[in-house]
Protein backbone atom coordinates (compact mmCIF):
# COMPACT_ATOMS: atom_id res chain seq x y z
CA UNK A 1 0.00 0.00 0.00
CA UNK A 2 1.35 3.19 -1.10
CA UNK A 3 1.64 5.94 1.95
CA UNK A 4 2.12 10.10 0.77
CA UNK A 5 6.08 9.45 1.80
CA UNK A 6 6.35 6.97 -1.05
CA UNK A 7 4.76 9.64 -3.38
CA UNK A 8 6.54 12.21 -2.28
CA UNK A 9 10.02 9.53 -2.37
CA UNK A 10 8.75 8.60 -5.96
CA UNK A 11 8.31 11.94 -7.04
CA UNK A 12 12.07 12.75 -6.13
CA UNK A 13 13.59 10.05 -7.50
CA UNK A 14 12.07 10.37 -11.10
CA UNK A 15 13.10 14.48 -11.04
CA UNK A 16 16.60 13.47 -10.06
CA UNK A 17 16.66 11.04 -12.65
CA UNK A 18 15.15 13.42 -15.33
CA UNK A 19 12.21 10.68 -15.60
CA UNK A 20 8.48 11.97 -16.42
CA UNK A 21 6.75 9.41 -14.79
CA UNK A 22 3.21 9.41 -14.01
CA UNK A 23 1.89 8.01 -10.67
CA UNK A 24 -1.37 7.16 -10.00
CA UNK A 25 -2.14 6.34 -6.20
CA UNK A 26 -4.34 3.15 -6.15
CA UNK A 27 -6.84 3.23 -4.30
CA UNK A 28 -7.07 1.35 -0.89
CA UNK A 29 -9.62 0.00 1.48
CA UNK A 30 -7.94 0.50 4.43
CA UNK A 31 -7.14 -2.50 6.63
CA UNK A 32 -9.71 -5.06 4.79
CA UNK A 33 -6.73 -5.43 1.78
CA UNK A 34 -4.33 -5.93 4.58
CA UNK A 35 -6.55 -9.08 6.20
CA UNK A 36 -8.39 -9.83 3.27
CA UNK A 37 -5.56 -12.61 2.18
CA UNK A 38 -5.25 -13.81 5.80
CA UNK A 39 -9.57 -14.37 6.11
CA UNK A 40 -9.36 -16.64 3.12
CA UNK A 41 -6.66 -18.74 3.99
CA UNK A 42 -8.13 -19.10 7.12
CA UNK A 43 -11.42 -19.64 6.14
CA UNK A 44 -9.88 -22.98 3.29
CA UNK A 45 -8.08 -24.39 6.45
CA UNK A 46 -11.39 -24.15 8.38
CA UNK A 47 -13.43 -25.80 5.85
CA UNK A 48 -10.74 -28.61 5.25
CA UNK A 49 -10.47 -29.51 9.19
CA UNK A 50 -14.12 -29.50 8.92
CA UNK A 51 -14.45 -31.90 5.91
CA UNK A 52 -11.88 -33.66 7.58
CA UNK A 53 -13.65 -34.40 10.66
CA UNK A 54 -16.60 -35.22 9.25
CA UNK A 55 -14.69 -38.15 6.91
CA UNK A 56 -11.99 -39.23 8.69
CA UNK A 57 -10.50 -39.17 11.76
CA UNK A 58 -7.21 -40.26 13.30
CA UNK A 59 -6.24 -42.27 16.02
CA UNK A 60 -2.97 -43.46 18.23
CA UNK A 61 -2.50 -47.62 18.43
CA UNK A 62 -2.59 -48.28 22.36
CA UNK A 63 -1.22 -51.72 23.23
CA UNK A 64 0.54 -54.64 21.36
CA UNK A 65 -3.19 -56.55 20.25
CA UNK A 66 -2.70 -55.94 16.66
CA UNK A 67 1.13 -56.61 16.27
CA UNK A 68 3.18 -56.69 13.78
CA UNK A 69 0.57 -55.30 11.64
CA UNK A 70 0.46 -52.11 13.90
CA UNK A 71 2.36 -50.82 16.63
CA UNK A 72 1.33 -49.46 20.11
CA UNK A 73 1.78 -45.62 19.71
CA UNK A 74 1.78 -45.80 15.85
CA UNK A 75 -0.92 -42.91 14.00
CA UNK A 76 -3.79 -44.92 12.11
CA UNK A 77 -5.31 -42.50 9.47
CA UNK A 78 -9.43 -43.69 9.66
CA UNK A 79 -12.78 -43.17 7.16
CA UNK A 80 -15.81 -43.30 8.29
CA UNK A 81 -17.73 -45.46 6.37
CA UNK A 82 -20.09 -48.13 6.40
CA UNK A 83 -18.59 -50.22 3.85
CA UNK A 84 -16.64 -52.61 6.10
CA UNK A 85 -15.01 -55.83 4.51
CA UNK A 86 -13.66 -59.31 5.74
CA UNK A 87 -10.36 -58.32 7.03
CA UNK A 88 -10.75 -54.47 7.50
CA UNK A 89 -8.68 -53.10 10.14
CA UNK A 90 -11.56 -50.84 12.02
CA UNK A 91 -11.80 -48.81 15.07
CA UNK A 92 -14.67 -49.36 17.58
CA UNK A 93 -16.58 -48.39 20.56
CA UNK A 94 -16.02 -50.87 23.02
CA UNK A 95 -19.17 -51.63 25.57
CA UNK A 96 -19.54 -49.90 29.15
CA UNK A 97 -18.78 -52.77 31.71
CA UNK A 98 -20.15 -51.88 34.94
CA UNK A 99 -21.02 -48.14 34.31
CA UNK A 100 -17.03 -47.80 33.04
CA UNK A 101 -16.39 -45.66 30.06
CA UNK A 102 -16.24 -46.74 26.67
CA UNK A 103 -12.80 -46.60 24.72
CA UNK A 104 -11.87 -47.12 21.18
CA UNK A 105 -10.15 -50.46 20.30
CA UNK A 106 -8.69 -51.64 16.95
CA UNK A 107 -8.94 -54.95 15.59
CA UNK A 108 -9.36 -56.45 12.31
CA UNK A 109 -12.82 -57.80 11.14
CA UNK A 110 -13.20 -61.35 10.42
CA UNK A 111 -16.64 -62.45 10.68
CA UNK A 112 -19.57 -60.34 8.73
CA UNK A 113 -23.35 -60.89 9.90
CA UNK A 114 -24.42 -63.98 9.26
CA UNK A 115 -21.22 -65.30 8.90
CA UNK A 116 -19.97 -68.79 11.08
CA UNK A 117 -16.57 -68.33 12.05
CA UNK A 118 -15.18 -71.65 12.93
CA UNK A 119 -11.67 -71.77 13.91
CA UNK A 120 -9.80 -75.21 14.02
CA UNK A 121 -6.65 -76.06 16.17
CA UNK A 122 -5.94 -72.25 14.63
CA UNK A 123 -6.76 -72.35 11.22
CA UNK A 124 -10.00 -70.13 10.16
CA UNK A 125 -12.56 -70.93 8.64
CA UNK A 126 -15.56 -68.43 7.33
CA UNK A 127 -18.73 -70.17 5.98
CA UNK A 128 -16.97 -73.56 6.14
CA UNK A 129 -14.40 -72.23 3.81
CA UNK A 130 -10.70 -71.89 5.14
CA UNK A 131 -8.78 -68.57 4.58
CA UNK A 132 -5.09 -68.09 4.90
CA UNK A 133 -3.83 -65.17 7.39
CA UNK A 134 -0.92 -64.20 5.83
CA UNK A 135 -0.58 -60.88 8.83
CA UNK A 136 -0.36 -63.58 11.73
CA UNK A 137 3.06 -64.18 13.35
CA UNK A 138 4.06 -67.14 14.42
CA UNK A 139 5.43 -65.88 17.33
CA UNK A 140 1.90 -64.32 18.29
CA UNK A 141 -0.51 -67.35 17.42
CA UNK A 142 1.51 -69.71 19.95
CA UNK A 143 -1.67 -69.98 21.96
CA UNK A 144 -4.01 -69.70 19.73
CA UNK A 145 -2.82 -72.36 17.19
CA UNK A 146 -4.15 -75.12 19.83
CA UNK A 147 -8.00 -73.06 20.06
CA UNK A 148 -10.81 -74.71 18.44
CA UNK A 149 -14.30 -72.61 18.36
CA UNK A 150 -17.28 -72.16 16.32
CA UNK A 151 -19.66 -69.00 16.81
CA UNK A 152 -22.15 -67.97 14.39
CA UNK A 153 -22.04 -63.66 13.89
CA UNK A 154 -25.47 -61.94 14.40
CA UNK A 155 -27.11 -59.77 12.38
CA UNK A 156 -26.35 -56.41 12.34
CA UNK A 157 -22.73 -57.73 14.27
CA UNK A 158 -19.29 -57.91 13.39
CA UNK A 159 -16.68 -60.88 15.16
CA UNK A 160 -13.26 -59.16 15.24
CA UNK A 161 -9.70 -59.95 16.30
CA UNK A 162 -6.72 -59.26 16.88
CA UNK A 163 -3.17 -59.54 15.03
CA UNK A 164 -1.52 -60.69 18.35
CA UNK A 165 -3.99 -63.59 18.61
CA UNK A 166 -2.19 -64.04 22.10
CA UNK A 167 -2.72 -61.43 23.83
CA UNK A 168 -5.43 -59.77 22.15
CA UNK A 169 -8.89 -59.09 24.22
CA UNK A 170 -11.30 -59.29 21.30
CA UNK A 171 -14.66 -61.00 20.29
CA UNK A 172 -13.78 -64.13 21.67
CA UNK A 173 -13.72 -62.86 25.25
CA UNK A 174 -16.21 -59.34 24.79
CA UNK A 175 -18.20 -60.85 21.61
CA UNK A 176 -19.38 -59.66 18.74
CA UNK A 177 -19.67 -55.50 17.82
CA UNK A 178 -22.60 -53.86 16.31
CA UNK A 179 -22.20 -52.11 13.24
CA UNK A 180 -23.07 -48.60 14.72
CA UNK A 181 -19.76 -49.46 17.11
CA UNK A 182 -17.53 -49.19 14.18
CA UNK A 183 -15.64 -45.70 14.27
CA UNK A 184 -14.17 -45.77 11.32
CA UNK A 185 -11.38 -48.18 9.26
CA UNK A 186 -7.95 -47.27 8.75
CA UNK A 187 -6.91 -46.50 5.67
CA UNK A 188 -3.61 -45.38 6.07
Amino acid sequence: MKTNYDYERHKRLSESLGIEVEYKPRPTIGYVETWFPYIVYTTIILVLVFVFNIFMTIMRVDGPSMDPTLHSGQIALLAKSNNIERFDIVVLKEREVNGGETKNIIKRVIGKPGDTVTVKKGRLFINGEEYEEPYLNGDNIKRFKNESWEIKVPEEHYFVLGDNRDVSKDSRAVGSFTKSAVVGKKIM
